[in-house]
């Protein structure tokens, strides 16, 4: 399958686009990326440098606690947070350098498809899912595209940021990657 690539030098956004958020029962939410205050997204932001925090823009998850999730972001960083409009199906990832997801979803097979770099972020054992499908999906940690630490993620961020279209056009052509 041919990879597309968008050309991203100029862009300086860093998309972090979070998977739905459930309020209900979240005490008994074993996932990180569903709860509404453990979401790793949190440590990521908070470890990224302020160069690239001054890039990040959150496009959250288009249900009805999206307002709530908004509100904990604002009340964790002050404020020093940029958002999308939550309901236009605008979704931003043309504009983006980097676009960070943390679930095995749509948005990840989107990105595949039409080329713009994303790293996943998840300690989720990936239960649930086909054997062979978590085999290959946990090859890409060793192409930095799958992060299970979101503190190893944004290090990674911080220090690749500049290159990451370099990177990308690299580890896309790599076997682990298009096997996947």
């Amino acid at each position: 399958k041919k990879i597309f690539y968008l050309n991203i030098k100029n862009n300086k956004q860093i998309l972090i686009f979070p998977t739905q958020i459930s309020f209900y029962n979240y005490r008994a939410q074993l996932k990180k990326n569903n709860h509404p205050y453990l979401d790793q997204n949190y440590d990521f932001f908070k470890n990224l440098n302020k160069k690239n925090k001054n890039h990040v823009l959150i496009k959250l998850f288009p249900f009805r606690t999206c307002e709530n999730v908004k509100k904990i972001w604002k009340k964790k960083f002050k404020n020093n947070i940029n958002f999308a409009e939550t309901y236009l199906s605008k979704v931003h990832f043309n504009k983006s350098r980097l676009v960070v997801i943390n679930d095995v979803s749509t948005p990840l097979y989107e990105l595949m498809y039409i080329g713009v770099p994303f790293i996943l972020m998840s300690d989720d054992k990936f239960s649930g899912l086909n054997k062979r499908f978590v085999k290959k999906l946990k090859k890409l940690e060793k192409l930095n595209i799958l992060h299970t630490s979101p503190i190893k993620a944004a290090k990674f961020v911080n220090n690749n940021y500049d290159n990451i279209d370099n990177w990308w056009k690299i580890v896309s052509k790599k076997k682990d990657f298009t096997n996947f």
